[in-house]
């Protein structure tokens, strides 16, 4: 397995409330998730 290369724009926890019932993230969180990290990129231009 590679290691990964670039560098890290966001890291986050998911908490209990992200999930449904069986402990699945919900999609549109981590939609929600990559799009603030693309913004802070794009901020960073």
């Amino acid at each position: 397995m590679q290691t990964p290369t670039g560098e890290l724009t966001l890291r986050t926890l998911a908490m209990p409330a992200d999930a449904n019932a069986a402990g699945d993230i919900f999609g549109g969180w981590v939609m929600a998730q990559m799009d603030l990290a693309c913004g802070i990129r794009a901020a960073e231009r």
